[in-house]
């Protein structure tokens, strides 16, 4: 809620009170970030706060009560079990002791962000001062959580000012904090008609927030952790107006939406306010009442609820009872990680779970590693891959949720309570969340961490999922079994990505967690990288293989949701003289929820980088060089794919820079150098990797490949034929197909377009053997050449003749080569993939194949 109390602050007198010696005891840590959350002396740190302000000068001279009433208003917080204070000004070191004396941490105002037109004038340099003198003298202080450097610009500055303009600003105000704390954590307090402000600088992503109904609420949180990314969400603001709304209704809310805050994984809040006393100027403001007490300190039935729910644990807040999770750790040779993955599951506050170790045949000693845990142990005997050992962990599970866990990664000790929670606030059938870099990871497996194709999520929106990675991963074990499990043809990837293909075809449900967070060790050299994204090629062809649907006809997976990787985090700037985004702003600039679309600047840069713009303008930059030395007018090749092949690297610099630039590393001048380049030369080398393993793994299943019918037969009534075409056309569109009805004078059901030489038509009947009592559903696919095909032919005829007639352009003849190829599977593509889909949403529907070799 925004008040001109800053204002207020640089105009009052500069009387400061003179510290009383309260220093931090020897040994104390300051608070740090701990992935989505705090922590303070190693251990987590939940705010559960309120804010205090604002008032007329004391007989001090400061924005507060009297210092007696404000100690007893600190010792009254804390005996309602608020442990944090959010301050509108900074306080003196008196106020910050007196915080200490109770137990109390501050999250203090140190500065503020234009609430008029003064930034360009000589009151901004004095903001910057004020700024630095305020947090000299709480440097160090054991008190202080985080600074806060401003709260609520109007987005009305903002658009005076522009949008880079204030990020700036507040981006400097962040560092002088920084460079005067001894690097304390830091925040700014934004609001929804500013969402869009980019402010990677800062430790904590704090917003003020009123919305009075649950459903919106619950789903603005979710979407604040997308903009978060990687930070803690702290909701600085919360509050009822008792005076409008009756001080019952202002408990119920508070007790609600309070809980509403700790189980969207929020680090904390901090309820809007502590009394309804509330001055600016020395003027009291009548009318509101947001507090849980009084102007006279009278408590409202709101403190009890505040006590209420700040008294409870997370696991106490839900009325519910906690299912039991099996958490599933399948490992082969895992022994140098495998200790600090079970040493993490032994610190789960999660009221009832198990922990099972699936050895696949390893050499290495994981018995007796895994021996000096609780845990269960099985051997697999032989090596029978990473999906038999998961589904090994399946069968033995008790627990009705089995959640899987890399070797290699560790858990946050609440991972499981978000991952259930998610589970069953979305009634999803799976559920997954983020994989972090641990924060000790060398400098390679830093950068690999911002390289493309490590495991990630792929999301619908900000809660539901189309793809979950598998080291962060919890089915209903039911569902699960209900799917077969995994597939036991992917040995060592892609069967996270099968499984969540199985589901989704069925219509259930896979939600997403952010706050449900595992760290995920990154591959520590470039050559272990290069090789796990070939492994990831290999995958990608069984999938292919099984899955032709999912896949479009350069042979890429389509995804119908947003990827989050490197380019699409918090931190990530668009280039604005390429990519400019736009934002709502409403009628005048009014809109209470202004939001920043995006230009799909990531698209761009991921096309500059893919394997077939590379081989296409390396082909044609050689040509050139070709034609140099021959003479021939073809040279100009040469300086067309030096353009083309300059937007690849530069695209890939820029990916690295954007990188490299972030405060997370702590990298030096020469390490943000270092790791510009080396993540740039990761983005250029991994679609050769992924090339290299598809080749591999389209080679190996060559003479096996399976050709899906073009007519065929299902089991299943004249009812579940219908079922059955509304979930095609569901499902295929899904897939990034267009599906549509035929036209009522048609005759066939289902038309299918895509990118490619061909479309398809579906038609189907449904047949009955009356003597036997069977029924089937047969349908019959065709295949129709679109007029693309007969342009691409004579593209093919015409650069085959050019080649032949300019031998300097033989340097063409791969990517014609790989065009040609392109054509002649293009068919027999799209029918397996319809096919495929046909065949998939039968088994969805109970509607198996009928036996090829079945007569009547």
């Amino acid at each position: 809620m925004s008040t001109p109390e800053t204002l207020l602050a640089h105009d009052a007198p500069e009387t400061r009170i003179e510290p009383v010696s309260k220093r931090p005891p020897a040994g104390s840590s300051r608070p740090e970030v701990d992935g989505k959350f705090l922590s303070v002396d190693g251990k987590r740190f939940w705010i559960k706060g309120v804010t205090y302000g604002s008032f007329g000068l004391n007989s001090a001279g400061e924005p507060y009560p009297e210092f007696g009433k404000l100690k007893d208003d600190f010792a009254r917080m804390a005996d309602a079990g608020i442990n944090t204070v959010r301050l509108y000004n900074a306080p003196s070191q008196r106020i910050a002791d007196a915080a200490f004396d109770v137990g109390l941490k501050l999250i203090p105002e140190v500065g503020w962000g234009p609430r008029f037109c003064e930034l360009g004038t000589h009151r901004e340099d004095y903001l910057y001062q004020w700024v630095e003198e305020r947090t000299k003298e709480l440097c160090g202080h054991p008190a202080v959580l985080m600074y806060s450097i401003g709260n609520e610009v109007p987005p009305l500055i903002v658009r005076w000012y522009g949008v880079e303009r204030i990020s700036a600003f507040l981006r400097k105000m962040c560092d002088i904090v920084k460079q005067n704390s001894d690097g304390s954590l830091v925040t700014y307090v934004n609001h929804p008609p500013t969402e869009y402000l980019n402010l990677p600088n800062f430790d904590v992503v704090s917003y003020n927030i009123y919305l009075e109904n649950e459903a919106s609420f619950r789903s603005y949180l979710a979407r604040l952790h997308s903009l978060a990314g990687e930070r803690p969400l702290f909701l600085a603001e919360l509050g009822l107006d008792s005076a409008k709304n009756g001080r019952d209704a202002q408990a119920a809310f508070l007790r609600q939406y309070l809980r509403a805050t700790f189980e969207k994984g929020l680090c904390g809040a901090a309820v809007y306010a502590w009394t309804d006393e509330w001055s600016i100027f020395d003027e009291s403001i009548e009318g509101w009442a947001f507090g849980v007490t009084d102007s006279e300190r009278r408590p409202k039935p709101a403190l009890e609820a505040v006590k209420e729910v700040y008294g409870l644990n997370h696991y106490e807040m839900p009325d519910r009872k906690w299912p039991k999770v099996t958490v599933v750790v399948a490992t082969y040779n895992g022994a140098r990680t495998l200790d600090a993955c079970l040493e993490s599951l032994g610190k789960l506050h999660y009221p009832d779970y198990e922990v099972l170790v699936v050895d696949d045949g390893s050499s290495d000693p994981i018995e007796q590693i895994a021996s000096k845990y609780p845990v269960r142990y099985h051997r697999v005997e032989p090596n029978g891959g990473l999906s038999n050992a998961r589904n090994t962990g399946m069968k033995l599970a008790e627990g009705s949720v089995v959640a899987y866990i890399d070797d290699d990664a560790f858990a946050d000790p609440d991972w499981l309570f978000f991952m259930v929670q998610s589970l069953i606030e979305q009634g999803a059938s799976a559920v997954g969340g983020p994989n972090l870099s641990p924060k000790d990871e060398k400098f390679t497996a830093q950068c690999v961490h911002h390289s493309p194709g490590n495991p990630t999520h792929v999301l619908l929106g900000d809660e539901i999922a189309e793809h979950v990675p598998g080291c962060n991963m919890a089915y209903v074990k039911n569902d699960l079994e209900g799917i077969g499990g995994f597939d036991v043809t992917h040995r060592a990837a892609g069967d996270d990505v099968d499984v969540c293909w199985k589901l989704l075809v069925r219509d259930k449900k896979i939600a997403f967690s952010p706050s449900a967070i595992v760290w995920h060790r990154r591959r520590p050299s470039v050559i272990a990288y290069l090789k796990q994204q070939r492994g990831y090629g290999y995958a990608e062809a069984h999938l292919h293989e099984a899955y032709p649907s999912r896949f479009n006809v350069l042979g890429h997976s389509v995804w119908k949701g947003s990827i989050y990787d490197s380019l699409t985090s918090a931190a990530f700037r668009p280039m604005p003289a390429l990519f400019r985004p736009r934002i709502y702003q409403g009628y005048f600039g009014s809109a209470m929820f202004q939001t920043m679309y995006q230009p799909p600047v990531s698209g761009w840069l991921t096309l500059f980088k893919s394997i077939e713009w590379q081989i296409f303008f390396l082909s044609v930059f050689f040509s050139g060089v070709a034609g140099v030395i021959a003479g021939s007018w073809v040279a100009w090749f040469m300086p067309v794919g030096m353009i083309a092949l300059s937007a690849t690297v530069l695209s890939a610099m820029y990916s690295g820079h954007e990188a490299a630039r972030l405060r997370e590393h702590q990298w030096n001048d020469i390490q943000q150098i270092q790791g510009t380049f080396l993540i740039a030369w990761l983005h250029l080398t991994q679609p050769w990797a992924r090339l290299i393993g598809r080749i591999k793994g389209t080679l190996q299943l060559w003479r096996g490949r399976r050709r899906y019918p073009e007519v065929q037969r299902l089991w299943g009534n004249m009812n579940q034929r219908d079922a059955w075409l509304r979930l095609m056309q569901k499902h295929i569109n899904g897939c990034g197909w267009i599906c549509e009805p035929s036209d009522e004078w048609d005759n066939d059901d289902l038309v299918v377009r895509g990118p490619g030489f061909y479309e398809v038509r579906l038609t189907s009947v449904y047949e009955e053997v009356l003597h036997k009592g069977f029924h089937w559903v047969r349908y019959r696919l065709d295949a129709h050449k679109k007029p693309l095909y007969h342009l691409g032919i004579l593209l093919l005829v015409l650069g085959a003749v050019l080649v032949a007639l300019v031998p300097p352009l033989v340097p063409m003849l791969i990517p014609l080569a790989g065009f040609a190829l392109q054509i002649g599977r293009s068919r027999r593509h799209v029918l397996n993939a319809i096919s495929q889909a046909a065949l998939e949403c039968g088994s969805a529907l109970e509607m198996p194949e009928v036996d090829p070799q079945y007569e009547v």
